[in-house]
């Protein structure tokens, strides 16, 4: 991780042509995906393909009301990702992992003795 800024002074840039290697001093990738490719190669593209495909999987597997809101959630993170370039950073971490963990527990229901007489849950 964070191998990106140090793209310029590799030995292979020097391969590059030095119309191109310009490029390789704006010091990180401008989207989610693409940070994944470069800072992790293409084991690590593979392995965030595979992980993606079974989120989906199991957000599909998931009860109704879990996954309608988790396939929206995915979808979001997505579209920040392909305009976005924090994806090691902590906040975006806890931030997917606070939503999931929110979604998941959104769909779980209460049971009825602890909820005050009167009052439904949507």
């Amino acid at each position: 991780f964070g191998t990106s800024a140090a793209m310029p002074r590799d030995s292979v840039a020097a391969e590059i042509p030095p119309e191109r290697r310009e490029l390789l001093a704006i010091g990180h990738p401008h989207d989610g995906f693409l940070q994944i490719w470069v800072e992790t190669g293409a084991v690590g593209a593979m392995l965030a393909a595979l992980v993606a495909v079974l989120l989906v999987q199991g957000a599909a597997s998931a009860p109704r009301a879990v996954t309608v809101p988790a396939i929206g959630l995915i979808a979001a993170a997505a579209a920040v990702m392909l305009v976005g370039h924090g994806a090691w950073q902590g906040w975006w971490a806890a931030t997917l992992g606070a939503a999931a963990i929110w979604t998941v527990r959104a769909g779980v229901p209460e049971p009825s003795a602890s909820r005050p007489a009167g009052i439904s849950r949507p």
